[in-house]
């Protein structure tokens, strides 16, 4: 849609930035995604007659990164879904305040440093991580202008949050920041209080069950870059951090990573677009990776790192196929 821009609203207006234009009976709130144009501009044809005003220009500036902005126009163009609920998504209207009487976010609350764990790596760890280091550095090898994706594929209990861990570290100590996926919302607690006593950071949560207030607060913090690290459900693919270095997808396998409502995308490859525009290294855990991971691997596009021993003692269990075919059936009597 577009409309007119009164000229004292016009230093306020940014790319990325959003408004309050009126809509129908009422008003709304809409994204600016182009530059303003000159009426000597529009094209001819076009009639300029019913257009209205934009009525306000929200705090703020631009509330989309620009790599998270070219990431909405990918995902509209890929996906065929409207852009409009694109962004929507990538910045819903409790992250924006309007769901609060108070827009304007607030300060974050100080945070307290606690003491910082770090548990020390196994021989097979460290090997993990040289080989995740070089593709951070490197990229893939065969392959420069690929997206830099490593798969750490590791048994279960064999220590592939340690490996987060200190790529985050790493990734922190270079003045970028680190985003961690997880497949469900019910996770987020765990590994929110996990990254925080480990890096010694306060970490944000972004996801849809975060109170409004929270989410508006925490996402001027991310794009001021108060907040560096962010860990979320599918939809913090679009997390407003700044200066992205690090994406980590756990259990990067998981079919929840589908959005199956409204815009429909796999967060999972959107992390992976999302880290070609900006530059920044994608690292994919699981057990069981999937099958388009399996073959990417295979076919050299991502590079990855194996971790087959459980940290704990114990070891994996064992494991027997059994041919049912072939067993003698046994029916009650």
């Amino acid at each position: 849609f577009t409309y007119k821009l009164p000229d004292e609203l016009l230093p306020a207006i940014q790319v990325g930035g959003w408004v309050k234009v009126p809509f129908g009976r009422g008003s709304t709130h809409a994204f600016v995604v182009e530059a303003p144009k000159a009426l000597s501009e529009v094209p001819a044809g076009f009639s300029l007659d019913g257009l209205k005003s934009i009525q306000e220009v929200g705090e703020g500036g631009a509330i989309f990164p620009p790599e998270v902005l070219a990431l909405c126009h990918w995902a509209h163009e890929y996906y065929r879904s409207p852009l409009g609920e694109v962004l929507h998504c990538a910045a819903p209207p409790a992250a924006l305040g309007l769901k609060n009487a108070r827009k304007e976010a607030r300060p974050l609350d100080a945070f307290d440093v606690m003491g910082v764990k770090a548990h020390p790596l196994t021989e097979e760890q460290k090997e993990a991580l040289v080989a995740i280091e070089a593709i951070r550095r490197d990229g893939v090898p065969g392959h420069p202008q690929a997206p830099r994706v490593a798969l750490l594929h590791g048994v279960t209990g064999s220590g592939k949050t340690e490996i987060y861990l200190e790529l985050a570290r790493r990734t922190l100590a270079e003045g970028k920041g680190v985003l961690l996926l997880v497949p469900e919302i019910a996770l987020t607690p765990q590994l929110h209080r996990r990254f925080e006593e480990n890096l010694g950071v306060p970490v944000a949560l972004w996801h849809s069950a975060v109170a409004s207030g929270k989410r508006r607060d925490e996402g001027a913090a991310l794009r001021s870059g108060q907040l560096r690290v962010a860990v979320g459900a599918r939809s913090a693919v679009f997390a407003p951090v700044k200066d992205l270095g690090l994406i980590v997808i756990d259990e990067e396998h998981d079919p929840t990573y589908k959005q199956e409502e409204r815009v429909r995308y796999h967060a999972r490859d959107l992390a992976v677009v999302r880290a070609k525009i900006g530059g920044a290294t994608v690292v994919l855990g699981s057990a069981t990776p999937s099958l388009e991971t399996r073959e990417r691997v295979r076919e050299g596009r991502y590079g990855v790192a194996h971790l087959t021993k459980r940290v704990a003692a114990g070891g994996l269990p064992q494991i027997e196929i059994v041919n049912l075919c072939t067993e003698e059936k046994v029916t009650d009597t």
